[in-house]
């Protein structure tokens, strides 16, 4: 019998294996800016990284580089790879706005991937 993994809470991946993989990235993985991510829903909660200083927190930041804002139950969803991103965007799911290139970083800190490379 096989049991579905568990999915993975926002809080675990900001505060635990984000910080990891920083720690870890190589240079050319990481632009430098700023990136703030705001999760809404019944438990919402935001997050800043600094790719730069490669630090993430709690909480906002007043003027960062990318502001990315979904639904906590599609950010669980984009975790599980669930989830069309291009589609999320397309239609207003995902929103942002800023230095596009910083996507690139994002992208490579939300990939459903980085959970078990970040491990260990």
């Amino acid at each position: 019998m096989s049991c579905a993994a568990m999915p993975i809470t926002p809080e675990k991946y900001f505060d635990s294996i984000v910080p990891r993989y920083l720690a870890r990235a190589a240079n050319d993985d990481l632009r430098e800016g700023v990136l703030v991510i705001r999760l809404f829903g019944d438990v919402g909660g935001e997050w800043t990284i600094d790719a730069t200083k490669r630090r993430i927190r709690r909480g906002g930041a007043s003027s960062p580089d990318l502001y990315l804002e979904m639904d906590r139950a599609d950010f669980i969803a984009l975790m599980a790879a669930d989830l069309d991103v291009v589609a999320a965007v397309h239609g207003g799911r995902i929103r942002f706005v800023g230095d596009i290139e910083l996507l690139n970083t994002l992208a490579v800190l939300l990939d459903p991937t980085m959970q078990t490379r970040s491990i260990g």
